[in-house]
Formats: C-alpha cells, structure tokens, sequence
C-alpha cells in the first residue's frame, strides 16, 4: 500500500504534507525517510507538517521513540480532524477498532505540544489553501498549491 508524502520549498525550509508511518509498521512502510534523506531534506529544514488527517499511516511518521522526529517543525493539522479526535463523546460513539485517531491526536499533541497548530479551511500558507475532503474521517483535508513562489520537490 501507498502511502504518498510531498515536499514543499520556498526561501524559508521545507513544508512536507503528511509523513507516512514511518518504521511503526515494519520495513515495507516508512520510506518517507529514505526518500527526503535521498532528496537531501534535512530534519532541520522541515519547518511545517501539513496534515490531511490523523490517522496512524499518516501521523506515526512524526514520532521517534516518544520524542518529535523533526525536531524544528511546527505540525498544522485541520481543526475538524483534531477537534473530532479529541471530543470524548466520538470517542465514546466510534467503535473500539476505530478508535486510532484518537490515540494518534492524543500522542501528536503530547510529543509535538505547542507546535501543534489546528488550521480552518482556506488559507494556511502562502501559496497553499486547505480544501475539506471529509470521507475519509470528519475533518480528511486536501491542500491546493498555487503559485510561482511554491516550488515542488
């Protein structure tokens, strides 16, 4: 299974949309890493995570061992998503094997703290708007990149 991870740069580092499971999986996931070590993205470069939901193949990737992985990143995630994942009420209401989201909001905001930032629909960035794509989970987001400023890598 796929799980796609994009690089974004402009003048001030690197902004990445979504980090895959990194190694949490086993050795046939968590090739995100290999891919920006191979591309040449430092660790330190990446200065945003956008997220387009919290769920385990899309958050693990952020964490080493309990400790941020990136370490200078700051993790913008869409308000419905982490304000579904962290209402004990849907907690309550979801199903016990679908409850992944929410350990996965509870560790993002334990291990990234301060550095979580929840973002509306529109305008996150220059350059790139959060569009809701809400299937998948409650608040699932799409990011529409514009721009000359906002070179792809």
């Amino acid at each position: 299974m796929d799980i796609n991870c994009f690089a974004l740069r402009n003048a001030d580092g690197f902004t990445v949309v979504d980090v895959g499971a990194g190694p949490s999986w086993g050795p046939t996931f968590g090739q995100a890493r290999t891919a920006m070590r191979e591309a040449g993205i430092a660790l330190e470069e990446v200065q945003r995570i956008l997220r387009t939901h919290i769920h385990d193949d899309h958050v693990l990737g952020l964490f080493d061992e309990g400790t941020p992985y990136f370490p200078h990143a700051e993790v913008l995630v869409p308000e419905k998503d982490l304000a579904f994942f962290t209402d004990p009420g849907a907690w309550h209401a979801t199903p016990e094997a679908r409850r992944g989201g929410f350990d996965m909001a509870e560790q993002l905001q334990k291990i990234y703290g301060p550095r979580v930032r929840r973002i509306p629909e529109g305008p996150v960035l220059a350059g790139i708007e959060a569009r809701p794509l809400p299937v998948h989970t409650p608040g699932h987001t799409g990011y529409l990149v514009r721009g000359e400023k906002t070179a792809i890598s």
